[in-house]
């Protein structure tokens, strides 16, 4: 090799070495540090969560009276002063916060709200805030939810207070029971399997139950809205198989209200997901697609199968509306793709989901594929421990 190659290669590696050099001093520079406090704002309680990332600045509150998050957005002042602001419609809230440097007082200043009703007249309020270091280790966790999952101090200080008491037991089945365990937060109502023997399978579905229960429980408290309101129904077992429905209201400062429901069913002889081609099999299923195809398998397979299908079964409610400002065209395939379906007494009921100016038509009341029909078109590859 030439010595100028051998100092090329040599400069070469100079260069790459000093970009890595620069890369690692950058990111380390720019990581973000987050603080966790607590004070008073007047005489209310709250917690507040403090990300700094270079000349960015956000951060979270919330008062420990009510837990809903409230998110801020932030700017550095002169000197070493921060301001967070919320704002939602017509309100404006605003911290304006000193670092004083103290172990003991970590930031001192005012939060000033600023409002405007419907006449436009605009009232304002200011409170003094005192804020100091929060150790969440204080904080003994009273669920199991925050001792499995890996959450930041400040998710963990809203959740790990939080007590699911019960609230009732039913007898599903003469082998299965369920007890309802309703939260002391969001009031959110989410049952658990019952058996007589330890059952590593519903030790894992009991686990989904309290991770969905606590999903729900965040999403209620991150809702800006007034109102996030969450409902299980149509409990179903049929053999060893559980299937059961979700229904979510909600209005979190989106330009209208939505809603939906989601459904979920599992083998309870294993804890696993039962997937709708497991049950309703027109040929292939969802793994036979690659991954990133399994829009197109919706598409382009399942949902004309199952419109063909709720066709055969019910010819009127699935006819083309006539009138060309009806909404409801359930004839169209595009309503009837995999986004929820569950098991009822009855059958198979398939949620049909609309787009959001006609969500008036979601929830159709025909839609269930009978058990004598959907025998017929059970996937041969799959065992589903129920009677049909």
């Amino acid at each position: 090799m030439s010595s100028m190659n051998k100092s090329i290669q040599k400069l070469s590696l100079i260069i790459i070495f000093f970009f890595l050099f620069l890369s690692s001093f950058f990111s380390t520079a720019q990581h973000a540090t987050t603080i966790l406090l607590e004070g008073t704002v007047g005489k209310a309680s709250i917690v507040m969560e403090i990300t700094m990332n270079g000349s960015e600045i956000s951060g979270n509150y919330y008062y420990k009276r009510f837990k809903k998050n409230i998110p801020l957005e932030g700017r550095y002042t002169d000197g070493k002063g921060i301001e967070l602001t919320y704002e939602h419609w017509d309100t404006k809230e605003t911290f304006t916060l000193l670092d004083i440097g103290s172990s003991s007082l970590f930031y001192s200043g005012t939060w000033q709200n600023t409002a405007q009703d419907e006449n436009g007249t605009v009232t304002s309020k200011s409170l003094p805030v005192k804020l100091k270091p929060f150790d969440v280790s204080k904080i003994p966790a009273r669920n199991s939810f925050v001792k499995r999952n890996k959450l930041s101090e400040y998710e963990y200080s809203i959740l790990a207070p939080i007590l699911l008491i019960q609230d009732s037991i039913q007898q599903v089945t003469p082998e299965f029971s369920i007890t309802w365990l309703r939260d002391t937060i969001a009031d959110f109502r989410c049952f658990r399997i019952i058996t007589k023997t330890a059952s590593k399978a519903i030790d894992s579905i009991n686990i989904f139950l309290e991770d969905l229960q606590f999903y729900e429980i965040s999403s209620f408290l991150n809702c800006e809205g007034s109102e996030y309101t969450s409902d299980i129904s149509s409990v179903y077992i049929r053999g060893h198989v559980l299937s059961f429905a979700i229904s979510n209201s909600y209005e979190c400062g989106g330009a209208h209200p939505d809603f939906g429901t989601m459904g979920r069913t599992f083998n309870l002889e294993t804890g696993k997901r039962i997937e709708l081609t497991d049950l309703l099999y027109f040929g292939k299923t969802e793994a036979d697609y690659k991954k990133e195809d399994s829009y197109k398998f919706s598409i382009e397979f399942t949902k004309p199968h199952v419109a063909a299908l709720l066709t055969k079964l019910y010819p009127e409610e699935m006819k083309k509306p006539e009138d060309g400002d009806e909404v409801c065209d359930y004839s169209d395939p595009d309503v009837w793709g995999a986004y929820s379906w569950y098991l009822t007494e009855e059958g198979l009921y398939i949620y049909p989901y609309f787009y959001r100016a006609a969500r008036c038509c979601d929830g159709a009341e025909f839609s269930t594929i009978p058990y004598k029909v959907l025998v017929k078109y059970k996937n041969p590859k799959v065992v589903i421990p129920m009677k049909y």
